[in-house]
């Protein structure tokens, strides 16, 4: 195979964006623009399809998409490179989507995450944004296997003459802004997404000052650090757009 040209580094500061979930993304267009301008070595995305001609690779009731990349000069291919058909939980992360319920936009969305990440694997280019997203998620993932481990564990009771009544529970006062009949029903992937774009847009005091609206307003947001996927009810969503159109 013809030696494939290393791209670390060279994506640019500008051509990155900021998430509130704290992490930095490069948009699909940029990647590619980087494969198909290189001298004299063009590489052009390319995805396989499956016997049945389907755009994605069926794994059990979930799928996959294999994208692979081709040197225009040379004719020379990369090997396939596999990725998870997924789509945003709440709570959960980002999980795979079963077969019945695969959609035309989440897949096309996975062919272009997909092309983001074989770019990574492959030349190197865009690496550190993919590195570090893996490590946080394997960070979330120790996490959740340390909390369910604690909360399996027996606890240990007090002596009876050390025990007292547990106080009973503060009933919360409903949040001043008006709250919707619907607050807790998840957002669709679709609006959610619309959502985190119109928060990446604005400047970074802004989304602290966001931060600490959504907080008084009485939901559930940390304090500190990445929030992006806090952000999943329509509660939210009511809240962020208020926020937006009274332009605090």
């Amino acid at each position: 195979m013809t030696d494939l040209p290393s791209l670390g580094g060279t994506l640019l500061q500008r051509e990155t964006e900021s998430l509130p979930s704290g992490f930095d993304y490069a948009a699909w267009a940029t990647i590619t623009h980087h494969l198909n301008t290189q001298d004299g070595d063009r590489w052009l995305a390319g995805f396989r399809t499956a016997e049945t001609g389907a755009a994605f690779h069926a794994v059990g009731e979930s799928a996959e998409v294999r994208c692979y990349f081709k040197n225009m000069s040379s004719g020379v291919e990369t090997p396939d490179w596999h990725f998870a058909i997924t789509r945003h939980a709440r709570g959960k992360g980002r999980i795979a989507v079963p077969i019945s319920q695969l959609d035309s936009l989440t897949l096309c969305n996975s062919m272009r995450r997909a092309i983001c990440s074989a770019a990574a694997a492959f030349f190197d280019l865009g690496f550190e944004l993919w590195a570090k997203q893996d490590l946080a998620e394997l960070r979330e993932e120790e996490t959740e296997t340390t909390t369910k481990a604690a909360a399996s564990s027996p606890v240990p009771s007090a002596p009876a003459q050390k025990q007292q009544l547990a106080p009973k529970p503060v009933k919360r006062q409903a949040a001043a802004d008006p709250v919707l009949t619907d607050g807790e029903q998840p957002l669709k992937e679709t609006d959610r997404a619309q959502l985190l774009a119109s928060v990446g847009a604005l400047a970074p005091e802004q989304r602290e000052t966001l931060r600490a609206y959504l907080i008084k307003a009485g939901l559930k947001i940390p304090a500190a650090g990445p929030w992006g996927d806090d952000i999943t009810t329509a509660a939210h969503c009511w809240h962020i757009r208020q926020f937006l159109k009274e332009g605090k």
